[in-house]
């Protein structure tokens, strides 16, 4: 033994022979009508409840009311004689003891020892301890276990005693694990209807335990459920979220352009929520990759040789480059389906143009021809059998753009010989088309649009931003937003990830030009980030993890 370990031994011997033979004691305790005498510097020492009181005050004695003549003799044993007094029958009392007294070697014991305690039957009723006990480590260790073993610990009848900051903090964490998202829904129902909250504080909360939620991956029997609770259906905000998720199920076309938070995979997911971008190499062929949410890049399935792309659900679309086929020209379509990672060819389209501009809206995929052609067809997504034209374009245009308002595609190009951008629409439900005099002086070759939600954008190259309000035979109707940015760049697409406007651009020539920042001209989006990348296309997508094995070079 070193000469320090025996005079530690040394030390603990002597300070626990004065405490029982009372020698030199200088203070008195008094308990439950017990005294316990004791030594003022040993007591202060430990007890920074005890140091405090003795620097303010000259006292002989103290009366403490806050703990039993047992919890303090135990107390007392750790201090003087290093003693291991903790057990699971006196740990409460312990605990508590050390927090009054503020004896932090003996609080972090404690802490330690319910900490290695924590399994998935008593994991709600350590996280509550935690919180009156202001204990961050056994918060930390019970929220773990909650996360972890969620579809047990959701059954359970303690379950509805969570607090709901806690409560909130489990479905805020990304590593949830949870079968789906409906358990996570059930979970929900079942704490707003048994809690024994008051109902002010569920109908405070629910709101943000919706928010918490991926509502716009959980089945819609389990949204329906939902709008069911009396608490919920009257609640105004928690109404629009849980209509908002709906829409996201009604709406697949817009699911690639807008991805809220709610719709983004847990960690315990087969799925990893990215940002699919097609580009060209330095070769000149098409390259399709695509971003996680920790900004890594990896490579997908090579793209055929095409010209647009977009995107309905589970599949993006890409119209080919044109093959003469006899006296007609043969335009090729294909399909990627990102639950294979796989390519696949759809039916060809006969037509003088040779080229395609594609869009979606509702269950139809649309091909608009671009300059030697105004032709308008379409071909149901759940079929993909053939094409049908529908319609034209009243003026034909170059360097297209595509996207939709309501029931009707809105086409921005430029006309042969001009730098203004010709607006136009075609309404899918009467099939019939409408130019406007209305034109942005903006060269087409260079803006993008994107989605937030129920609302589309126009972003041109100088960064100006509209908002598209609504488009019917008397106009598109739009208004100025504002400018994201300054400088003039080159813009080729753009799609909005959470709160996030991501933008694809090149040419940013300014080095002191901020990529990352925030605004607030833009309705659902807090942030705008700018990525130096000549992409064709930027979609959201849902892919199996295992699709992300290649990095990208």
């Amino acid at each position: 033994m070193s000469i320090s370990n025996k005079l530690a031994q040394a030390v603990v011997e002597r300070l626990l022979r004065q405490r029982y033979s009372e020698e030199f004691c200088d203070v008195v305790i008094r308990v439950e009508k017990t005294e316990f005498r004791c030594h003022k510097f040993i007591l202060s020492a430990c007890s920074k409840y005890f140091k405090e009181l003795f620097e303010e005050h000259t006292v002989d004695g103290q009366d403490l009311e806050f703990t039993s003549a047992e919890t303090f003799n135990n107390v007392l044993s750790c201090i003087y004689g290093g003693i291991d007094i903790l057990k699971e029958s006196n740990l409460d009392k312990i605990w508590e003891a050390t927090k009054w007294l503020k004896i932090d070697f003996l609080y972090e014991a404690c802490e330690a020892f319910q900490s290695e305690r924590v399994d998935k039957e008593n994991c709600v009723e350590m996280i509550n301890q935690a919180k009156e006990m202001e204990s961050e480590k056994l918060r930390d260790e019970s929220l773990r276990v909650i996360v972890t073993e969620f579809q047990d610990v959701s059954k359970m009848d303690n379950f509805v005693s969570l607090k709901p900051d806690d409560f909130l903090d489990v479905l805020n964490d990304r590593d949830l694990n949870v079968g789906c998202e409906d358990q996570v829904l059930s979970a929900i129902l079942k704490w707003m209807q048994l809690s024994p909250e008051p109902t002010e504080t569920k109908s405070r909360v629910i709101v943000d335990l919706l928010k918490a939620s991926r509502l716009c991956l959980a089945s819609g029997r389990a949204l329906q459920n939902l709008m069911d609770v009396n608490a919920i259906a009257k609640n105004r905000k928690a109404f629009n979220i849980i209509r908002e998720a709906l829409r996201y199920h009604q709406h697949p076309d817009r699911r690639s352009y807008y991805c809220p938070a709610q719709a983004v995979h847990r960690s315990s997911s087969d799925y990893q929520n990215v940002v699919v971008s097609v580009s060209r190499d330095p070769k000149g062929s098409f390259v399709m990759s695509c971003r996680d949410i920790y900004e890594d890049w990896y490579m997908l399935d090579t793209p055929p040789q095409a010209e647009s792309f977009t995107s309905h659900g589970k599949y993006i679309f890409a119209s080919g480059q044109s093959q003469p086929s006899g006296s007609d020209i043969k335009v090729s379509f294909h399909r990627y389906n990102t639950q294979t990672g796989k390519w696949s060819q759809l039916p060809p389209l006969k037509t003088s143009a040779s080229r395609y501009s594609l869009i979606c809206l509702d269950n139809f995929l649309y091909a608009v021809g671009i300059a030697d052609s105004t032709t308008i067809c379409r071909m149901d997504i759940s079929e993909s059998t053939e094409w049908s034209k529908i319609g034209e374009l009243l003026v034909p245009v170059n360097n297209m753009v595509l996207t939709t308002c309501e029931n009707s595609l809105i086409i921005l190009g430029n006309e042969k010989n001009s730098k203004e951008i010709t607006l136009q629409s075609f309404d899918s439900v009467s099939l019939t088309s409408h130019v406007y005099a209305d034109k942005l002086s903006a060269n087409a070759t260079s803006l993008t649009t994107f989605d937030t939600g129920r609302k589309t954008y126009v972003l041109l190259s100088n960064g100006e931003v509209w908002k598209v309000i609504a488009c019917d035979s008397k106009g598109v109707q739009m208004y100025q937003k504002g400018k994201l940015f300054e400088d003039v760049i080159t813009l080729h697409s753009a799609v909005t990830f959470q709160d996030t406007v991501i933008i694809a651009a090149s040419n940013v020539l300014n080095p002191q030009m901020k990529k990352r920042f925030e605004t607030q001209i833009l309705d659902q989006v807090k942030s705008v980030e700018i990525i130096q990348r000549p992409s064709r296309c930027l979609i959201n997508a849902a892919i199996p993890r295992n699709l992300l094995s290649r990095p990208e070079p």
